[in-house]
C-alpha cells in the first residue's frame, strides 16, 4: 500500500464500495492497536524469563547466606 503522508499511513484510510455506494473507511485505530497489543507481548515474552532468573538467583544468594550463619 503506499500512503501519500505521514498522516494518511497513520489513519490507513481507503475507498470501500459497499451496497450502498462508495465509502472512506480509516482502520489505523484497529491495525496501530494490534500492533500494540502484539509488541506488548513480546516484550513481556522476552522480558519475563530474564527478571524470573534474576529473582531465582537473589533467593538462591539469601538462602546460601542463611545457610552459612
Amino acid at each position: 500500500m503506499i500512503f501519500e503522508s505521514i498522516s494518511d499511513a497513520i489513519q490507513m484510510c481507503g475507498q470501500v464500495v459497499t451496497p450502498l455506494g462508495e465509502e472512506t473507511r480509516c482502520r489505523g485505530s484497529y491495525v496501530w492497536a494490534c500492533y500494540a497489543v502484539g509488541l506488548s507481548v513480546i516484550i513481556y515474552n522476552v522480558l519475563s524469563p530474564i527478571l524470573r532468573k534474576k529473582k531465582l538467583l537473589k533467593q538462591e544468594a539469601r538462602r546460601r547466606l542463611s545457610e552459612r550463619l
